[in-house]
């Protein structure tokens, strides 16, 4: 039962920084790899992806500008106060997301970060581990303009729609009075990290796909196996209403697949053609 106004603080948004966290790891292994303006050409026949400098500014700029103006944006959101909190109307919550209430779990939510972090990483280890140098670069590249896209996109969403976590709503003793009354506590829509993951997952699956198609299927499984969990595991942490899940899946896998697909270089063959020894080996099972 919360009985005392709250000490006013600065709300301390989490989940546009985590979106930022795994666009500047992108970017740090992008360090390594060529510059876009000096890697234009398709390169080798083997190898789908080109590089352009004007569409890897313009992919860079409009990810970084979406994630900065939602960082910036978030955190002018105002906490709520104990009597917004008694204001909240499970009743008014659509009936698909009625199941979401009174759930609260801190070990879902942990692990739900720890897995999102193995997931966000592993598509950069695969383009460190690939063949070369410039070709691991390049995909390094398109992973981070992947990230800062998805990013981005949530972080303003979640600014603009502001809507109510589900562990905001009733008075459940378990709910710290802290984590109801926090400015995160309005960032529900959509979850950050169901976008991170699925784009992590699409992307490698996508990348993979048409480097080396065989196994394709079982990456793809594995991958979306490993996000959809992660979804899973916010929803019974509290964190998020199935809705808010569904529409960060759809941010993150869109962010997945069209990135690679605008660097798809025209005429060029996968290594399923080229021969296998040029192909990158995803390393993992689920």
């Amino acid at each position: 039962m919360i009985a005392t106004a709250p000490h006013r603080t600065r709300p301390r948004p989490h989940a546009a920084p985590r979106s930022a966290l795994a666009a500047l790891l992108a970017l740090l292994a992008v360090t390594t790899g060529p510059h876009p303006g000096t890697a234009v050409a398709a390169g080798p026949a083997d190898f789908p992806y080109d590089l352009d400098t004007g569409r890897e500014t313009a992919l860079l700029a409009a990810g970084a500008g979406l994630l900065l103006t939602g960082v910036l944006l978030g955190s002018d959101n105002e906490p709520f106060t104990p009597a917004q909190l008694a204001q909240l109307d499970p009743g008014g919550v659509p009936g698909l997301d009625r199941a979401a209430l009174g759930r609260w779990s801190p070990r879902a939510s942990r692990a739900s970060d720890r897995l999102v972090t193995g997931l966000v990483v592993l598509p950069l280890a695969e383009a460190a581990m690939g063949p070369g140098r410039e070709r691991g670069g390049r995909l390094a590249l398109m992973y981070a303009q992947t990230q800062l896209l998805a990013g981005g996109v949530t972080s303003l969403l979640k600014h603009t729609v502001q809507r109510p976590r589900p562990f905001a709503y009733g008075d459940d003793p378990r709910v710290p009075d802290e984590r109801r009354l926090s400015g995160t506590a309005r960032r529900s829509f959509p979850s950050g990290h169901a976008a991170q993951s699925f784009a992590a997952m699409t992307f490698l699956a996508t990348v993979h796909g048409r480097l080396q198609p065989r196994g394709e299927g079982w990456v793809w499984a594995g991958g979306l196996g490993a996000a959809a969990t992660v979804g899973w595991l916010r929803g019974e942490a509290g964190a998020h209403f199935p809705t808010d899940i569904v529409a960060g899946a759809a941010i993150g896998a869109l962010a997945g697949w069209l990135v690679p697909r605008l660097h798809e270089a025209d005429g060029a063959e996968g290594p399923a053609a080229a021969g296998a020894g040029a192909a990158l080996t995803i390393g993992f099972a689920f």
